[in-house]
């Protein structure tokens, strides 16, 4: 039997080209593309610092000074723990983006 035409828009073009079809038939796929691809330039600049922060945080975990002092100790967790979540976040924003255009 004959295969049937291949789609050209909607879901099926949309999961094979990696575009929205919508935006595509809107001609809006230009512009919300490069809008995504400058947040997640942006989100990836972000990353870098806060994991350069955990960084700087888990060496003065390490440092004895700070592990005999409870005070700073539990400052230096709790700052460790906030960047953590917020490099998560980070992490899952930009997941999220570049999943949308296809990075």
């Amino acid at each position: 039997p004959p295969q049937p035409p291949a789609p050209t828009r909607g879901r099926a073009a949309t999961a094979s080209h990696g575009t929205n079809g919508a935006a595509e038939r809107s001609g809006a796929p230009a512009k919300s593309s490069g809008r995504a691809l400058r947040q997640i330039a942006q989100l990836e600049t972000r990353i870098g610092r806060t994991e350069a922060k955990v960084a700087e945080v888990e060496a003065e975990l390490a440092d004895p000074a700070v592990l005999s002092d409870r005070e700073r100790l539990a400052g230096a967790a709790e700052r460790h723990r906030l960047l953590q979540e917020e490099l998560t976040w980070l992490m899952e924003e930009w997941e999220s983006l570049s999943e949308t255009v296809g990075a």
